[in-house]
């Protein structure tokens, strides 16, 4: 015999659509924690325990999900058809994911685009990316960064030209308007 202990007291994480894979290891921690996750891993007879999986199960689902899962027939019924939903959902954000990392790899100053808006764009793909599963580290974005300034933006030695200052020279000989770039460290703190 064994203790059941209380569900309903309990704060459980909530699955989202970008969540399924902690909330399930979460889950499942907290039911074996409470000698709940036979009921789900195996099925049970036993009501009791059946009934306290589902409730842990429901507490931990968005609104929009307790009625259809709810009118499972038992945990395990309920716990499959959760991953079966979620498998689709995994499918297109790894989908997703080699998308974004393509358009990183093939990242670009537009026409006409300024430094800041490239940066900008830049910090939204790297944060779209890390949202998908991916990660850009700081040497990796700043690299991304270095490699994409156009020449513009560059010395004749090479050099990046990184204050509104520094540009003010290059702009004052061209006649034409150059885009204000702010320091390369700021650039990096934004990227990430």
């Amino acid at each position: 015999m064994h203790t059941v202990h209380e569900v309903s007291g309990t704060s459980w994480l909530t699955l989202t659509h970008t969540n399924y894979g902690k909330w399930a290891v979460t889950t499942k921690v907290k039911l074996r924690a409470r000698r709940l996750w036979n009921a789900i891993d195996k099925g049970t007879d036993n009501e009791e325990d059946d009934m306290s999986a589902l409730e842990a199960i429901l507490a931990a689902m968005p609104a929009q999900y307790r009625e259809p899962l709810g009118a499972k027939n038992n945990a395990k019924e309920e716990w499959e058809a959760i991953a079966a939903m979620r498998v689709g959902s995994d499918r297109v954000k790894k989908a997703t994911a080699q998308l974004l990392k393509q358009e990183y790899a093939t990242l670009k100053f537009k026409d006409g685009e300024s430094v800041e808006d490239f940066s900008l764009r830049l910090q939204s793909l790297i944060s779209k990316l890390r949202s998908h599963g991916v990660t850009i580290n700081e040497e990796q974005a700043v690299s991304k960064y270095l490699y994409s300034v156009p020449a513009t933006a560059m010395t004749d030695s090479g050099k990046l030209l990184l204050i509104e200052e520094e540009w003010a020279v290059p702009m004052k000989m061209s006649g034409k308007p150059l885009p204000v770039v702010v320091a390369m460290a700021s650039v990096a703190a934004r990227l990430l």
